[in-house]
């Protein structure tokens, strides 16, 4: 039988394979022949079953602690039978309360020694090598095939140490890789086995094939090569590189945020039961490291959510919540203060994390949270974790193997419901809500001012219906005609003829093509939708606005769905340069279906203006809103605008939050953000109608009735905050 005399030197050659030109080279260099992964001709569908590549890689994790319990077993330090929770606790101590009550050099040094997942540069920063290495069991060459290249061949089953006995697999990752390196060597010893793993698209040969195949590497023979036990002495479990992996999503440095590995992984591995080190070793790429790598240890956000943190506002933990012959549930929220946190911990679309053995298999979206509590003011910062350990084998029926989705089964549909009923009937959210809806409409923000005086800005400079329909520019000269966006009829203005309750298109009406962006300046995207208001305000889908193809252009602002129409506005930088342009795109998407439409965009010069503030314009002063706790002025529940136009270089407005008028408006507000948005436009437009007062009746030089002007005061600030919680344009007053 032929052997490959291979040796120490081709061990550190494929440990330090970073591209798929690199491995490609040395396929080329090795007398190798190919095999199918699992055995099968057809295995595509079967590696693609996980679609998202962080939770393929969560299964790679997966291994190496399964790896790691079973050395355990198989040296007699656990009980077979044990659940993996348990075996954990008798091997390396873990406490039943969790990392909570274990030291941080206990959590470091259990990390280290077992389990290290290491992200490498190479040429392409969205498609780093990602290594997983384990101090765990191990494989003799000859079990490669029955394990680390087998497909649908489950030998976990009837370990009940194990975790990944309910997970897809370690093949998942080979969708999102070039090319998967795999050494091995069992905890007994002997020689070292490796293999490498590619896709093969099959379209160069004599034969036609509709599909690819995954493929691994062999010796002529048809045996795993390996490397002699002798000439190996500092290797022990396995080694998994995944060559040029899709990190498009986690590509960022170990910082806090979403995009990066290490939030990602404490997401999947939210109440880990085994703690393991994430290492980067991207040192050129990222200077804050030193030169030297960045090593984080990951315990899952639930540890994390549970230490003394700024962010957590309140938390409560269900210890049992039953569900007869399907078992219990264990259930524990956290409700942060700090709503922009919670991307650190879980994915602020689907904060309620559904997990088994510490692992998540499933999420649900702050709109099932919102629509099943009412707790609307909650929704986008709570974090709630539903531990399943304690189902049933026929309650753990309910989730499938991908670790993505729950399956819609009885068991699925009753888990969804104990968990709403359980959170809905807590005292503690039900009073949390009511506090939070009481903040949201009596707070201020300085980015609540900005937005602000961005309208009012918007205002003062285009007093008429968007940028693109400005009186012509200083000089007398009317401008051409301007075409009229093709689609439109010049009858855009009357909006859908049916609105429904999800779009059948999109598109941007603007009459202007390319549409003009005033250097400097705000420019208004009408957009178009047949969908009712419903769409957006009780989150069946969004509709956004790319800016990213034309430099210069940044999100401002935007107004609500109104009978088929939305605004969208965007600052042009004042040192955008004139003559850029691009496309924008108008986008409508939920869960079921997207629509697009793309319009060409350009960088203008704005209207000359003189030192005063130019023909026609005002400057916009800053705005101040008051409440009762940030009340200079001495105002009471009857006060409502005033404009200092001496204050500071351009006056400034204050702006009543607390008057009696707008309050009860703003109490069927129906969420924290829509409160935020309607406070600014509120805001803006009632300073916008105190600068043009004051400024009138300076012109007038009239003798002013202050009690008629706060009587006229308070009926324009109640009448223009219902228009605006109606979701109606102001503009119309």
């Amino acid at each position: 039988m032929r052997q490959a005399k291979l040796n120490v030197g081709l061990l550190n050659e494929l440990k330090s394979l970073k591209t798929s030109e690199q491995v490609e080279d040395f396929l080329e260099q090795h007398d190798l022949e190919w095999k199918h992964l699992g055995g099968r001709d057809t295995n595509e569908n079967s590696v693609h079953m996980v679609k998202d590549p962080a939770n393929a890689l969560n299964e790679r994790v997966t291994n190496a602690i399964d790896a790691c319990l079973e050395r355990a077993v198989h040296e007699n330090k656990v009980d077979s039978a044990s659940s993996p929770r348990e075996a954990v606790t008798e091997v390396f101590g873990l406490s039943k309360a969790g990392y909570n009550d274990m030291s941080p050099h206990w959590v470091k040094d259990t990390a280290d020694s077992n389990i290290n997942v290491a992200i490498e540069e190479n040429s392409k920063p969205n498609r780093p090598v990602i290594e997983i290495s384990d101090q765990g069991i191990g494989q003799q060459p000859q079990d490669f095939e029955d394990t680390f290249l087998s497909l649908d061949r489950n030998t976990k089953l009837t370990k009940p140490y194990l975790i990944g006995k309910y997970g897809q697999g370690g093949s998942s990752t080979f969708a999102f890789c070039e090319y998967a390196i795999i050494i091995s060597r069992h905890c007994d010893g002997g020689d070292v086995g490796w293999s490498i793993v590619r896709y093969n698209e099959r379209t160069s040969g004599d034969e036609e094939y509709s599909l690819g195949v995954y493929e691994y590497c062999v010796l002529p023979n048809g045996d795993i090569p390996s490397i002699p036990e002798s000439e190996v002495d500092d290797l022990s479990g396995s080694i998994v590189r995944l060559i040029e992996y899709d990190a498009t999503n986690f590509k960022n440095s170990l910082s806090a945020g979403a995009g990066n590995l290490y939030t990602v992984l404490h997401r999947t591995m939210f109440g880990s039961i085994f703690p393991f080190m994430l290492e980067d070793r991207r040192v050129e790429r990222f200077k804050g490291y030193n030169d030297k790598p960045k090593r984080r240890t990951v315990v899952g956000s639930r540890y994390r959510l549970d230490k003394p943190s700024k962010y957590v506002d309140k938390s409560r933990d269900f210890r049992r919540v039953d569900l007869g012959e399907y078992g219990a549930l264990r259930i524990k929220y956290w409700v942060l203060n700090d709503r922009s946190a919670v991307e650190q911990f879980a994915d602020p679309t689907e904060p309620i994390v559904f997990t088994l053995d510490g692992q998540r298999h499933h999420t649900e979206t702050k709109r099932y949270f919102k629509d099943g509590t009412g707790f609307n003011f909650l929704k986008d910062r709570i974090i709630v974790e539903v531990n399943c350990e304690d189902l049933s084998h026929s309650g753990k029926r309910a989730f499938t193997s991908d670790r993505e989705s729950m399956a819609d089964s009885d068991q699925g549909r009753v888990i969804r419901r104990k968990v709403i009923e359980a959170l809905a009937e807590d005292d503690q959210l039900d009073a949390l809500n009511e506090n939070y809806k009481h903040k949201a409409i009596r707070e201020t923000s300085s980015e609540q001012e900005e937005r602000a005086k961005d309208l009012l800005a918007d205002l003062l400079q285009n007093p008429k219906e968007g940028d693109e329909e400005e009186a012509p520019a200083e000089g007398g000269d009317e401008e051409e005609e301007e075409p009229v966006y093709e689609g439109g009829d010049g009858e855009e203005d009357e909006g859908p003829e049916e609105l429904h309750d999800y779009p059948t298109y999109v598109k941007i009406i603007n009459k202007q093509t390319p549409i003009p962006a005033k250097q400097g300046r705000t420019v208004r995207v009408k957009i178009e939708v047949d969908a009712d208001w419903k769409f957006e305000e009780l989150e069946r889908g969004e509709i956004t606005l790319d800016l990213s193809d034309v430099d210069g252009l940044t999100y401002n602002r935007e107004t609500t769905l109104e009978d088929g129409r939305k605004y969208i506005y965007a600052k042009v930088d004042e040192n955008a340069e004139i003559g850029e342009s691009g496309v924008i795109t108008a986008v409508v998407e939920w869960e079921d279906g997207r629509f697009e439409d793309e319009r060409d965009l350009e960088i203008v010069e704005p209207p000359k203006t003189t030192s005063t503030g130019g023909a026609g314009e005002l400057q916009s002063p800053e705005i101040t809103q008051v409440t009762e706790n940030n009340n200079s002025l001495g105002w009471d529940e009857t006060d409502v605008v005033e404009f200092h136009p001496d204050e500071g270089d351009t006056g400034r407005v204050y702006v009543s939050m607390f008057n009696e008028n707008i309050e009860p408006v703003l109490e069927d507000i129906p969420t924290e953000d829509t409160a935020r948005q309607r406070k600014s436009e509120y805001t803006g437009y009632m300073a916008y109608y105190e600068v043009m007062r004051e400024t009138e009746a300076q012109e007038v030089d009239a003798d002013i009735d202050e009690t008629y002007v706060k009587q006229e005061q308070n009926r324009v600030a109640k009448v223009l905050m219902r228009q605006i919680v109606d979701g109606m344009t102001p503009e119309v007053m």
